[in-house]
This record gives structure tokens, C-alpha cells and sequence, in this order.
């Protein structure tokens, strides 16, 4: 594992470099190229301190630096090929271009039209129906814009940019924290240093406590969604989007009912007589009633993501069972580590206790070499002895002994009667 240096990217000193109010965590990370865990993780800590000033830029910068970590984390590990972004051909680009005029002088067209006929019922000034359908015209374009347009997109292979909100850089490190757990998970087992596996830990640390601060971020963002405001806007908003698509259908059924009308009267029907206006009112709530359970959700959070609240995204970072989940994940992996990491300190003892014991039965070993060797050699002591003084006595002499002399010989002609008996 590629512990002891993590390269920084270029996007973490990017970012590093628009910091103001850090200027300790700026200078920091812009002095170096690369940093070891321990050091790294200190700075995560840093950051944790200083994330109320700042905040979009600081978290960004946790976001990439814990991307940097991951990649030197999984270094040793299985590589996974990245994907390679394709971006949309030139073509396609020229027909996303058309494709988006077409749509907007045709829903902007549409939704001029339709409220316009619709006021024309009543006796109201042509400035005032003018001015209203201009804005419902505007109105059409936005929703046309913020779905069918981006929908166009995605079928063409060809992405829109837009600025990253506070809730993107959330969902950003939830990513982030299940990517480094997962590297950690699928690479603690081949770790056999103890050291490794309490950074491991100091980690696991880190993420735990991210995790937990980001319920404190779940909770604003769920307040932020009730605020009146929003909910005002949301309202108003769906509201008049559902007034162009009543007046759609509205005016589809008084086409098809003065059609069939006419079949049957024998006198020319007007838009006013009452079955054609019940008819077109009908028709009307048809249309009403499909948008307000299909189209009216995503028109609402269009308002929210206008101002860094999309609904969806909100909702997948709050999802309470994947938060629950992804802490029991955390928790599970941090005692797994923890019983790694008392096997390879017990490991390491008994490797010593076993190295210990082997050097004590060398040492007795050696001892006992010595003192035969003493007994042997000492011509002082006079355990055994030939004629001469001091000369100690072969194996073939002792052999020949046994073959010409009994016991009783040995003992009276090589074992002095004054010295204690020897130890056989």
C-alpha cells in the first residue's frame, strides 16, 4: 500500500489556491507535492475545523483530497480502468442546437396560443391578454429548457455544463467515503504490519466522523426544503404551468367536440353553446390531472434547483436506510480491523517469545558445549585422564580399554580414589 506518499492532484491545488480565510491549509497543501497518510489525515482534521468559513470551497477541497488518498490507497490493489469520458461529435452538437431553436419557438408559440384563447373568452383588454401570453411563452421555454431539452441531450451524447451547488460536493463525498472504505476492505487482509492497520483505523476514524457531521448537513437541507419562499415558488410556479396545460386540452376538446357537434346539428355550433364548453372543460381536467402527477414534480424542483435545492438529490443524501447502512459498514470494517490487527500483534509476540526461547537453548546449548568441553580438556580437574598429566584420553583408547579391561579396571586405573565419582 502506498502509504508513505500521496500525490496531490492538480484539482486539490486548485482549489487550494482560491482559499482566503485558510491561509495555514492553502499554504499547506501549495507547498508540497505529495504527502504521507498521517500527514494527510491531519489536514482532513484541519479542514473539519474550519468548515463553517469558507464552506463550498473547503468541502471541495475534502472531496478532492480524499479522491487522492483513495488512489494511492488502491495502488497496490486491483486497478479498475477508468472511464473515459466520450463527449458528444460536433453532429450532434449541431443537432442539439437545432433541436433546441425548434423547441423553443414551438412551446413558445404553444404557450402563447393557449392562454391567449383561453382569456379571449372573457372580455378582458388586448394589452393585458398580450402581456400574459408573453409570460406564459417565457414560462413553456423554461420547461421546455429544463426537461425535454436536457432530455434531447442525454439520447445525443452531449452533456450540459453547470456550476456545482453545496449538495453536489455532499453527495461527492458520500462516493468518496464508500470508495475508501471499499479500498480499505478489499486491502486490509494482505497487511502484515500492525502500523498499516492502525492508520487504517485513523481512517475508518476520519470517516466515521465525516459521516456523522453530514447529519448535521441532512438535517439543514431538509429545513431549507419547507422554507415558505420555496414552497411559494414551487406553488406559483406548478400553478401556471398547469393553467397552459388545461388551456391545451381545453382547447383540444372544443376542436374535436365542435367537430363532432357538427355531424349532428344542422345549424353551425359556437364555442360558447354549453355541451362544447363542457367538453373543452372536461378535456381540460384530463390534461390538468395527467401533468399534475407526471410533469408537476419535476417543475417543482426545477424552482430548487434553480437555487442549489434539487429534491432528488436532497433525497438520496437523506435516504435514512442508506445512511443507516453505510454506518453499520463502517463500524463492521472498523472492528475487523481491529481483530487484524491483535492477530498480528499476537502474531508478532509469539514470533518473539519463539525467537527468545530459540536463542535461550542456543545459550544452553553453548553452556553445555563449554562445560564438557571444560571437563574434557581441564587436565586440573582429573575426571579423566591417561597416563600423563593433562593429556586427555582418545576415543580409540577408550575402545580398546572396554575390549581388554572390565569395568571394575577402568574405574581402579582411571578414576582417582581423592576426586568425586564422574557423572555417567
Amino acid at each position: 500500500m502506498a502509504l508513505d506518499s500521496i500525490q496531490l492532484s492538480d484539482a486539490s491545488k486548485k482549489i487550494a489556491e482560491t482559499l482566503k480565510s485558510s491561509d495555514s491549509i492553502r499554504q499547506e497543501i501549495l507547498a508540497v507535492q505529495e504527502m504521507s497518510l498521517q500527514k494527510l489525515i491531519e489536514t482532513l482534521k484541519n479542514i473539519e475545523l474550519q468548515r463553517d468559513n469558507e464552506r463550498f470551497l473547503l468541502e471541495s477541497l475534502y472531496v478532492s483530497l480524499m479522491k487522492d488518498m483513495n488512489r494511492a490507497l488502491a495502488k497496490n490493489g486491483q486497478k479498475k480502468e477508468a472511464k473515459k469520458h466520450k463527449s458528444g461529435s460536433w453532429a450532434n452538437k449541431i443537432k442539439l442546437l437545432g433541436l433546441a431553436i425548434a423547441g423553443i419557438v414551438y412551446f413558445g408559440c404553444e404557450g402563447f396560443d393557449g392562454v391567449t384563447a383561453l382569456l379571449g373568452i372573457f372580455n378582458l383588454p388586448a394589452l393585458t391578454i398580450f402581456l400574459v401570453g408573453i409570460g406564459f411563452s417565457l414560462l413553456s421555454i423554461v420547461v421546455f429548457c429544463a426537461f425535454d431539452l436536457v432530455e434531447i441531450s442525454h439520447n445525443l451524447g452531449v452533456d450540459f455544463k453547470s456550476s456545482r451547488k453545496i449538495i453536489d460536493i455532499y453527495l461527492e463525498e458520500i462516493k468518496s467515503l464508500k470508495a475508501i472504505r471499499r479500498t480499505i476492505r478489499d486491502n486490509y487482509s494482505n497487511s502484515q504490519s500492525d502500523a498499516e492497520i492502525t492508520q487504517y483505523l485513523e481512517l475508518i476514524e476520519i470517516l466515521q466522523k465525516k459521516h456523522e457531521m453530514l447529519n448535521e448537513a441532512r438535517q439543514q437541507l431538509q429545513k431549507s426544503l419547507n422554507k415558505p419562499w420555496l414552497k411559494a415558488g414551487k406553488i406559483a410556479t406548478a400553478g401556471i404551468a398547469g393553467i397552459i396545460f388545461f388551456s391545451g386540452g381545453f382547447f383540444a376538446g372544443q376542436t374535436v367536440a365542435l367537430a363532432v357537434g357538427g355531424l349532428f346539428a344542422a345549424g353551425a355550433l359556437t364555442p360558447t353553446f354549453w355541451p362544447i364548453i363542457l367538453a373543452s372543460v372536461l378535456v381540460g381536467l384530463a390534461a390538468l390531472s395527467v401533468y399534475w402527477f407526471v410533469e408537476r414534480p419535476g417543475i417543482e424542483n426545477l424552482i430548487g434547483r434553480w437555487v442549489g435545492l434539487d429534491k432528488e438529490k436532497i433525497d438520496t443524501f437523506c435516504d435514512k436506510d442508506k445512511v443507516a447502512k453505510e454506518a453499520r459498514k463502517l463500524s463492521a470494517l472498523q472492528s475487523s480491523l481491529e481483530e487484524k490487527k491483535q492477530d498480528l500483534i499476537e502474531h508478532r509476540q509469539t514470533r518473539s517469545e519463539l525467537q527468545s526461547t530459540k536463542e535461550e537453548l542456543e545459550k544452553v546449548k553453548q553452556e553445555k558445549s563449554e562445560l564438557v568441553k571444560s571437563v574434557l580438556c581441564d587436565g586440573g580437574f582429573g575426571l579423566f585422564r591417561t597416563g600423563k598429566e593433562g593429556k586427555t584420553p582418545s576415543v580409540d583408547h577408550f575402545s580398546r580399554l572396554s575390549r581388554s579391561q572390565s569395568m571394575d579396571d577402568l574405574h581402579h586405573g582411571y578414576v582417582r580414589s581423592e576426586q568425586p565419582s564422574l557423572l555417567f
